[in-house]
Parts: structure tokens; C-alpha cells; sequence
């Protein structure tokens, strides 16, 4: 029923994905087998936002109260063989400012999942539809009250085998996925393979490792189809000696193309020699020496990786090697004690059909009143119409529109994630950056967030919560003379929620958002007050 629901927001030409979750949820309902626990709970929530300035502009703000009708349902199935969720919301707001803005909004995120026999292959499905920044150079922080929102939807089914014995592990999946923006900008459909395996404890003779993966995304735009497809293959064969050191051979091979241009960058696959050094029972280090096919691409290459287990609660692996755009490297780091959690990772990715190229928008030069922005350009007077005041200046105003991105990015991105869990309190800091390196036009987008939480727990039914935040984008980073744009926002918010009963709550939040930009008029100050009572049934 949830499924069904879902498939109203869909385009007339997606309902074959809606078709497939529906008959994965029928599936665990018809299926005596599948006998397992539903629970079904439905929300309603009123949030009322003051804010100082709605139209996030830099200068004459205007406040406005937003009001907030929001009907919600959450859904959870479990059994041996299935598992279901979905939750909702409809979410009705109202401006006090400008009625002519008020709108509607649908969230969902739905998954489930089938498996046909008892630790046999999977089937799975996902469903999500949000809201999310319509142009993330002009607010990447937009949201439902500000404004400035594109609906998205995903959707993804497929099956997935995985197997772990004491003689070999595999992971593999088949996927299906659907993208879809209001804007029709970042739309496609992806096909995509994955086969990791490796021996285990078992192997007496030989050991292995693959990692294999292909991709293809195609779409249709003004009734063009495009296509990108990549693939890679990281392949290792050894033999099993009696002492620590253990011969094998590399191959390595990866590639991409597409439909939308020629490649800057053209790739080779490379093979060679290599021992693994077993230094202790939960440390080995891999080394190899690599001869590329095409010498023209790439000089011969040495890779090297680490793989550290030292205990059930710290795991790492690293490696290095070099790919069609020079050194690689990836990074998966993770440590657990009683108190303290750490997350690090890092990883090198090719990516098309996003939304994050952009294109700049020259609206000209005018005469304005000082402190002028895009938002009053109204006031403004056109170049050849100089006016006799002296307030007025000449200023030139341009935009960075998203754009179809037609070629592929290499995009590098790092994660830390850190939590210390005391008694009552918790601390957690988040930082995570992506560089995105357009592969044709050399382009370079830098972002980077970092975020320090405090939880604090109150009594059992109050906590508060303070949070710190500062994002940085850069925006065609090696074009100063151009279209390059930086912005920062600092975000400071405390919120203390209160359980009034059972399945009654309330939250208060007080948010300050400060944004400095490179270009003048996406400076802004916002202050909000938020106040929301969710019930549930």
C-alpha cells in the first residue's frame, strides 16, 4: 500500500520501478513462509519557523512566519526471509508574507527486500523522493522554508549474492536505477555489475582477489540519447609458500567512454609481479611492480596495498596505485572502543550525468542603488540610462546556472567521522571534502563541511543539542578571472526537545546561517526560531 502510494509522485514513463516494489511488498504478504511483524504508525506534526529573512538577501530583509502541516506514516515489516520500510511525509506550508508561495511537498524513503531461499541471493528495491537544492551555487543549504528546491526521485531494484565461508567470500550485485530531478537536469538510468571475491582461511595452495565492476548510464535529453560506460578489473593470483612471502601477478584494466565527446584521457591496463608479505596473522602488505600495455599512456608503475585487522573492533586497508589520471590512493579506517568511534575513509571515483557542472550567466551591467542584489535588480536602470544620483553605482550581475553535465568527473572524496559516548553526553565531529575534476574541460570544484555536535541528555524524556557547522564551496576553482566563486556558511543552531508523553513530542530550535560570497549578492544573515509538536498514533 505504501509502494502504491509512492508510484503517484512518479513520471508517466517510471512506473516500471513502482511495478517492481509493489510486487516485492505483495510478495511478503501472499508468501505463508513469510510470516513475520507489521507495524504501522502515522504522525502528524505542526512546526511554525520564524525567520528575519526569508529571501536570504543582503540588504532590506524580509521576515516571515512559515507554517507547517505535516502528515507523516511509518511502515516496518521483519521476518526470516523479508524486510520492509517506508516512511512519508506530505508536507503543507504556508508563508505569512507571500501567500502566493505556499506549496506542498512529498518525502518518502522506502526499501525491502526478498531473499529466495535461505542464505541464497536477494532481491531488493529502493524508493526515495526528496527535495533538494535547486542550484547549489546559488544556496547549497536551501530547504523547504528558504526556497529554491527541486524535487528528486531514485529509484533502484536489482539482486545481490553474497557469500562467506571459511574457503572464499563473494559480493556481487545486478542493479537497476533511475534517476529523476523536476528540472530534468542530472536524469538518467544506470545499469551497473559488481563482483568482489577473495580466498579465505582455507586456501592451501593458491589465493586470490578480484574486484570488478561496470556501469552504464544513458540519457535521453530534447530526444538525444547519451551514454557513459565504465568499467575496471583489479585482479591478483598467487601461490601459497611455506614461509611469509607469497608470489603472485597483478592486472589491473579499467575504462570509460561515452556518446557526448571525445576523452581527454585515454587508458591502458597493466600487469605485473608481485609478493605478499604476511608481516603477522593480522597484517599483510602487498607489492607489486606493474608494466603498462601502452607506454604512450603511462610509465611502469609499482602498487602497493595494507590490510591491518589487528582486532574485531579496528580494521584498516590502504593502497596505492596509479589509473589513467596519475597516483590513486584509497583509504577505509575504523576503530571502536567502549567510548570512542572513528570513521576515515577515502575514495577516487568517475562519475556523468550529475548536477554539478555549471555554466555562467552574464545579465549585463546597471545602474543600481548601492548594496544592490539580483533579487532588487528592479530598481536598477540600464547601462546607457546613468541617473543623476550619486548613490547609484554601475554593477555587473551574472549567475552560475546548473547545466547537463555531458562528460565525465573524476571526484575524490574524504570522510571523518568521530564520536566520544559518555554517560549522558555525546560528542561528535564530522568533516568530509570532494574535489571534482572535470576529465574534458579541466574544471575544478572544490567542497568541504565540517561539523562539531554536542548531545546532552537532560532527564529521559529532554536532551539538547548544539551544533556548529562551516561549509566552503569553490566553484571553477582555477578561473579567478572567470566564473571562479567561493562561498562560506557558518551555521550555529541549539535545539532542546522534550518528550511530553508517550507519543507526544516537541522540539525548539534557534539557527544562525551566515554566508560570505565571492560574488556580493549571496551575502546574507539568517536567523530562525523554529518551534514543531509531533504526535503519533
Amino acid at each position: 500500500m505504501a509502494i502504491m502510494a509512492m508510484a503517484t509522485v512518479r513520471k508517466a514513463n517510471n512506473f516500471h520501478l513502482a511495478n517492481v516494489l509493489t510486487l516485492l511488498t505483495c510478495s511478503i504478504f501472499v508468501t505463508p513462509t513469510m510470516a513475520g511483524e507489521w507495524q504501522f504508525v502515522p504522525t502528524f506534526g505542526i512546526e511554525e519557523t520564524y525567520t528575519d529573512n526569508v529571501e536570504l538577501t543582503i540588504t532590506d530583509p524580509t521576515s516571515s512566519l512559515v507554517s507547517q502541516a505535516i502528515l507523516g506514516v511509518g511502515v516496518d515489516y521483519q521476518s526470516r526471509f523479508a524486510n520492509f520500510s517506508f516512511t512519508g511525509e506530505n508536507n503543507n506550508l504556508f508563508f505569512s508574507h507571500d501567500s502566493s508561495i505556499d506549496d506542498n511537498y512529498l518525502t518518502l524513503n522506502s526499501q525491502g527486500s526478498l531473499y529466495l531461499w535461505s542464505d541464497g541471493p536477494e532481491i531488493f528495491a529502493t524508493a526515495v523522493v526528496d527535495n533538494t537544492s535547486r542550484n547549489s551555487a546559488s544556496n547549497s543549504l536551501a530547504d523547504l522554508v528558504s526556497g529554491d528546491t527541486v524535487q528528486s526521485e531514485s529509484y533502484a531494484t536489482g539482486l545481490r549474492y553474497n557469500v562467506n565461508n571459511s574457503s572464499f567470500a563473494l559480493q556481487s550485485a545486478v542493479t537497476y536505477s533511475t534517476s529523476r530531478f523536476e528540472d530534468d537536469i542530472g536524469d538518467y538510468d544506470s545499469e551497473s555489475i559488481y563482483i568482489n571475491t577473495n580466498n579465505n582461511n582455507n586456501a592451501r595452495l593458491v589465493f586470490w582477489q578480484l574486484n570488478s565492476s561496470y556501469s552504464k548510464r544513458e540519457q535521453n535529453s530534447l530526444g538525444i540519447t547519451r551514454d557513459g560506460k565504465q568499467y575496471s578489473v583489479d585482479a591478483k593470483l598467487g601461490l601459497i609458500t611455506p614461509i611469509d612471502l607469497n608470489p603472485f601477478i597483478r592486472f589491473y584494466d579499467e575504462d570509460f567512454s561515452g556518446t557526448f565527446g571525445n576523452q581527454s584521457q585515454p587508458t591502458t591496463s597493466s600487469w605485473g609481479p608481485g609478493f605478499r608479505w604476511l608481516v603477522s596473522q593480522h597484517l599483510q602488505l602487498d607489492l607489486s611492480y606493474n608494466y603498462v600495455t601502452d607506454d604512450e599512456v603511462s610509465d611502469d608503475y609499482v602498487a602497493a596495498s595494507i590490510q591491518w585487522d589487528p582486532s574485531a573492533r579496528t580494521s584498516l586497508t590502504a593502497g596505492y596505485s596509479q589509473r589513467f589520471f596519475g597516483d590513486s590512493y584509497d583509504l577505509s579506517f575504523q576503530h571502536r572502543t567502549k567510548r570512542l568511534t572513528n570513521t576515515i575513509s577515502y575514495d577516487e571515483t568517475l562519475e556523468v550525468f550529475d548536477r554539478n557542472s555549471f555554466q555562467q550567466i552574464d545579465l549585463g551591467a546597471f545602474w543600481c542603488p548601492t548594496g544592490s542584489t539580483i533579487a532588487n535588480i528592479a530598481n536598477c536602470f540600464a547601462q546607457s540610462e546613468q541617473p543623476d544620483d550619486s548613490q547609484f553605482q554601475l554593477t555587473n550581475f551574472f549567475y552560475l546556472e546548473p547545466v547537463e553535465s555531458n562528460e565525465f568527473s573524476l571526484n575524490k572524496r574524504f570522510s571523518w567521522n568521530s564520536t566520544l559516548q559518555l554517560a549522558r553526553t555525546s560528542f561528535t565531529f564530522s568533516a568530509s571534502g570532494t574535489r571534482r575534476e572535470s576529465i574534458e574541460s579541466e574544471i575544478v570544484d572544490d567542497t568541504l563541511s565540517a561539523s562539531f555536535t554536542i548531545n546532552r541528555r537532560i532527564s529521559g524524556k529532554s536532551k539538547l543539542t548544539l551544533l556548529a557547522k562551516y561549509d566552503n564551496n569553490i566553484y571553477d576553482k582555477n578561473n579567478p578571472a572567470g566564473s571562479r566563486q567561493e562561498d562560506d556558511y557558518r551555521t550555529l543552531s541549539a535545539t532542546y526537545t522534550k518528550n511530553l508523553a508517550s507519543s507526544l513530542s516537541t522540539h525548539f530550535t534557534l539557527q544562525q546561517v551566515n554566508r560570505d560570497s565571492t560574488v556580493e549578492q549571496y551575502t546574507y544573515d539568517e536567523l530562525r526560531a523554529i518551534i514543531n509538536v509531533t504526535k503519533e498514533f
